[in-house]
């Protein structure tokens, strides 16, 4: 049986992906820095912070795992573009690459953002948008995909480099969009939004995952864009949730700015996920948002609490 060692594990992307990694059949070596127990047979649970020189090392030499899936990284929606551990994960994830080649591994698949493509442009393709990192977080992971990449060339290693677009689902940040607009509407709160005019490329996390669980399981390598390839207006995806909670009158549009330096259009070419991969998202729009607004009821007394 092929193992993979996945960072993240019990992250918003990272609890999708142990799933999917499972259903294809992998032995699954989950890591995250608090203590986990498996919930499936195929799952092993190890506690580790990787920012450690250590741990990746110890995990290696252990677990041995056949593939790599590294999504861990810090992700908090209000500090993660400008923190300065950005640098830490650069080298912290050139680390672990190693260790897992030293110990034998041969396929490595790691998170990087749409972020890393230059934002003016609004249609981002692998092979013909320009890359312009616009933080600091993008330039660590433009920076690590290169580093990676010329590392491979010289071992051997298989990597895939997995430019994932803007993600909504269950167990999102709560601050994150669409899921305050969610959470605010349930509670019957005002929602206020900006005009909502920029146009975004939406997909399901449990998509998400699918796509990542493929590309690990896969010899593509490179930048793949893991995105629905879909425009959708922000205002309409907003108006769309304000009519299925039948709280439209709860939505103030135009109550919020858009930072300035905000692009219009962010929207992926996704033929290298499709016709390469053979990816097909699971959740259209309107089902994926009608799951994600069931999950938010379920978990609404631990996610949109009030403060006290």
């Amino acid at each position: 049986m092929q193992s993979v060692l996945i960072t993240g594990a019990s992250g918003f992307v990272g609890r999708h992906c142990v799933a999917a990694l499972t259903e294809r059949g992998f032995q699954v070596h989950a890591v995250s820095r608090h203590d986990r127990e498996g919930d499936a047979e195929q799952v092993q649970w190890h506690q580790a912070d990787l920012l450690q020189p250590d741990s990746g090392d110890r995990l290696a030499r252990e677990i041995r795992p056949t593939h790599l899936l590294h999504l861990a990284w810090t992700t908090e929606p209000t500090r993660f573009l400008d923190a300065p551990e950005n640098l830490d994960w650069v080298e912290a994830s050139i680390r672990l690459v190693r260790q897992f080649c030293q110990a034998g591994g041969r396929r490595v698949v790691v998170a990087g953002s749409s972020d890393e493509y230059d934002a003016s442009l609004g249609f981002c393709s692998e092979t013909r948008t320009p890359l312009c990192p616009n933080s600091h977080f993008a330039s660590c992971k433009h920076a690590l995909h290169q580093l990676l990449a010329s590392y491979a060339g010289q071992v051997r290693l298989s990597v895939g480099w997995a430019r994932l677009f803007a993600l909504y689902g269950p167990f999102a940040d709560r601050r994150s969009f669409p899921m305050r607009v969610i959470g605010e509407l349930l509670e019957g709160q005002v929602a206020r939004c900006s005009l909502g005019n920029q146009i975004r490329d939406y997909l399901h996390v449990a998509d998400a995952a699918e796509a990542l669980a493929m590309l690990v399981d896969s010899d593509l390598t490179g930048a793949v864009n893991v995105a629905s390839g879909v425009p959708v207006q922000v205002k309409s995806l907003t108006e769309k949730i304000g009519r299925m909670l039948d709280r439209e009158k709860l939505i103030h549009l135009g109550a919020l700015r858009c930072h300035p330096d905000e692009p219009p259009l962010v929207l992926a070419d996704v033929r290298r996920l499709t016709q390469q991969l053979g990816f097909t998202p699971r959740f259209g729009l309107t089902d994926g948002l009608r799951h994600t607004i069931q999950w938010c009821r379920n978990h609404a007394a631990s996610l949109y609490r009030k403060a006290s």
